[in-house]
């Protein structure tokens, strides 16, 4: 996003919003808005590239896994008991924020239907996203929620 974006750039008639013009092909699209789209662009990605992480890593788990049965306790030391535990970890991690994360873009699609961040701005937005994120960290530093 060029730090020069200005929405209205082209208008020939004078307007101060949109709602007044009356040029054709103006964009008056918040600088906001599109700085939102980025964002949720990033952290789709970022979302993705995690997701592909986990499920290679599932795969080498199930070898490890399959590679010796044996029924122990919750402090068991064995590597491998360890491993499936830190697994089973991994997964209600991952779960949990895979529904925040749904939660999010379902938040997210709701408000820009309503209109909701049409006039919001950067700050307005991330308050809005704020409790998302304050999930995930809490998912990441171990506490249920």
């Amino acid at each position: 996003m060029s730090e020069e974006y200005i929405p209205g750039v082209g208008c020939t008639c004078s307007a101060w919003n949109e709602s007044e013009c009356g040029c054709d092909g103006v964009d008056w699209t918040p600088k906001e808005v599109y700085e939102l789209r980025e964002k949720c662009s990033n952290l789709d990605d970022q979302l993705s590239s995690a997701m592909m992480v986990i499920r290679g890593l599932e795969g080498e788990i199930e070898n490890l896994k399959a590679s010796g049965i044996h029924t122990c306790h919750d402090k068991c030391k064995r590597p491998m008991c360890v491993m499936v535990r830190e697994r089973d970890k991994a997964r209600q991690q991952r779960d949990r924020i895979t529904t925040i994360a749904r939660e999010l873009i379902a938040m997210i699609r709701i408000n820009v239907m309503v209109g909701r961040f049409a006039e919001c701005t950067v700050e307005q937005i991330d308050e809005h996203l704020k409790p998302w994120i304050d999930k995930i960290a809490a998912v990441k530093g171990g506490s249920d929620e």
